[in-house]
């Protein structure tokens, strides 16, 4: 209202997509299922340029199973991924603007919206390939960064010793792990107990071991 207040009756604020959706008398699809390309598309091109010059992010899901209070993301809830079709149509338009304005660059970043990259193996590895597949078929090297939990990071490469290197193949050269203090008591106020110093430690070391450039966050 303070932003738009002044335009006059053209303006309407409106609190959450069900309002947005009884205002248009229609069903809105959820963003899992809708591709950016036609929101992109509309972008004038000097707004496109600027964009594509630069690191961009990727909306791969959202949800974290942790529930930590600084949070203010939606946690509490296993991760919700984006349908396929629509994020193989995003990649495939994303990645064909960073050739038009970027070039080869090797060094183009893409930051990945997941909150814990580890804590879904099968359906982040999935998205990872896609992105893979589709820098490749237009010649582009992306490198691409992600956030994840010590815990989780320890468990998938317990689990699978090889699957950090897989990604590194597929372009993840960054991993941030969620360090977020360095003892109980810090951890135990921000309802982080689920990270111990062991754990953050040796996430960091297989991390690095698989060529992934490890960071505490």
């Amino acid at each position: 209202a303070r932003l738009f207040g002044q335009i006059g009756g053209d303006v309407h604020v409106l609190a959450s997509d069900d309002e947005l959706e009884h205002k248009l008398g229609t069903t809105l699809p959820s963003a899992h299922e809708t591709s950016m390309r036609p929101a992109i598309q509309d972008l004038p091109e000097v707004y496109r340029r600027t964009y594509f010059e630069n690191e961009w992010c990727l909306y791969t899901s959202r949800g974290c199973v942790f529930n930590c209070n600084f949070c203010l993301a939606e946690k509490g809830t296993p991760q919700h991924f984006r349908y396929e079709s629509a994020f193989r149509d995003e990649v495939d338009y994303l990645v064909r603007m960073v050739r038009r304005y970027a070039g080869e660059r090797p060094n183009y970043q893409v930051y990945l919206s997941t909150l814990d990259g580890l804590q879904d193996t099968d359906e982040m590895e999935n998205l990872l390939r896609i992105i893979k597949e589709t820098s490749d078929k237009y010649e582009i090297t992306l490198l691409l960064r992600c956030l994840a939990t010590a815990k989780m990071t320890v468990r998938a490469h317990d689990k699978d010793p090889q699957l950090l290197g897989r990604w590194y193949d597929y372009g993840l050269r960054c991993i941030g792990i969620g360090a977020d203090g360095a003892d109980k008591e810090t951890w135990k106020r921000e309802n982080k107990s689920h990270n111990s110093k062991i754990e953050v430690t040796r996430s960091l070391l297989v991390i690095e071991e698989a060529g992934i450039q490890p960071e505490a966050v």
